[in-house]
């Protein structure tokens, strides 16, 4: 049994993100810290937790530049058994579609009955993946889970909806992304880190895999950054004059109404 788990590498939440101004569809690299996608720790939690119950093989698979090994060697480091790194420098990590094709295509040869992903990319907000991958590898698929029961044959998900739980059970094999709540992602201790270091990770091409893509279906045309914030009022006074004027700002000045 092989439960497979998608990945990428993405700016630290924290980083200062600068735009190139040579180039205004890429951001400046120059000493940025690289992490692993925050929502796909949760999937590599899920995985590795499956795994010792089930005694089952994990495998995480990421799409990108050179530099994308890291966020896989956290994921070996986490406890995942296996690697593969497809590497592309013509930014298909960007575009859902065509990132869901190639990853379709590296685990269709290997049949995963499980396919986890995180909820969603923190730096593109993408969050398509799990639906692709599902619609290429012509498997059901839940979004959103906030709790995971396997067995080898079923799946018993839950996932949150206007104040209530959902409750969704798909045959397997199938594709869930993972939602904070699911689990707690471990943290790796010094020796799985350096463990994890010395693990071979196989490394692909989209020409390996034979497939035909000269360009992504998606293509950034610009990055903006967010317009500046307007310095705030203070209204003082009595409760009705502080009542007046906010309301006077925020029809004339903000017009929020």
């Amino acid at each position: 049994m092989l439960i497979a788990v998608v990945l990428r590498q993405v700016p630290d939440t924290e980083a200062q993100i600068i735009i190139d101004p040579k180039d205004s569809t890429r951001i400046l690299e120059n000493d940025l810290k690289w992490i692993l996608n925050p929502y796909d720790e949760y999937a590599v939690e899920a995985a590795v937790s499956i795994a010792e119950d089930e005694d089952a093989e994990t495998l995480a698979v990421c799409i990108g530049p050179e530099r994308s090994e890291t966020a896989l060697r956290t994921a070996l480091a986490m406890g995942i058994d296996a690697a593969v790194h497809i590497q592309s420098q013509t930014g298909l990590e960007s575009d859902i579609i065509t990132e869901a094709q190639v990853i379709a295509e590296v685990l269709r040869s290997r049949s995963p009955s499980l396919v986890l992903c995180g909820r969603e990319y923190i730096d593109t907000s993408d969050d398509a993946l799990a639906a692709a991958l599902a619609e290429y590898l012509n498997m059901p698929h839940v979004l959103n889970v906030t709790k995971l029961d396997f067995t080898s044959e079923t799946l018993s998900t839950e996932r949150e909806i206007d104040g209530n739980i959902l409750q969704i059970d798909v045959p397997l094999p199938g594709v869930v992304s993972c939602q904070k709540g699911l689990n707690e992602p471990r943290y790796p201790n010094l020796m799985a880190v350096r463990r994890a270091q010395k693990k071979p990770i196989e490394t692909l091409s989209v020409q390996d895999l034979g497939l035909n893509i000269d360009s992504p279906l998606i293509e950034c045309k610009t990055l903006l950054e967010p317009p500046q914030r307007t310095a705030g009022k203070i209204v003082s006074g009595e409760p009705s004059d502080t009542a007046r004027q906010a309301a006077e700002w925020l029809k004339n000045d903000a017009k929020a109404f």
